[in-house]
């Protein structure tokens, strides 16, 4: 149906367009025209016939070249659902933090004098 009315108006302006020029030659004395100005109009004609040939093989070679690239929506990639869990950080999580950090460092000191006494001590064995 789209195709017979595309193929309908196409045919009417066509139409229309003969019955302008028909109308233009009647206004001018179309019979009254010399030879040069009917090769001049013929020429315009030419003219405009080549330049609407150029503009749509202009029109079909970007559309050819469009139609050929790649959709931007085959390259998209979606991140995968995830969760996060966050939490205040309190007055008493970070007293845990301080003691723990010095329970750690005072079981650090007390390796360190426990192994340096026991290597200087190994020599005197000897």
């Amino acid at each position: 149906m789209v195709e017979a009315t595309v193929r309908a108006v196409e045919a009417e302006e066509r139409a229309s367009y003969y019955r302008r020029l028909l109308q233009t030659l009647r206004g001018t004395g179309g019979g009254q025209m010399s030879p040069a100005a009917i090769d001049a109009r013929l020429d315009g004609i030419v003219t405009q016939g080549k330049e609407l040939t150029r503009q749509f093989n202009e029109l079909y070679l970007e559309f050819s070249r469009v139609s050929l690239r790649a959709a931007a929506s085959m390259y998209q990639t979606e991140k995968p659902v995830t969760t996060e869990v966050s939490r205040d950080f309190t007055v008493s999580d970070l007293l845990m933090l301080v003691v723990g950090a010095f329970l750690a460092s005072l079981l650090l000191a007390f390796g360190y004098f426990v192994i340096r006494d026991r290597m200087a001590a190994e020599p005197q064995k000897e």
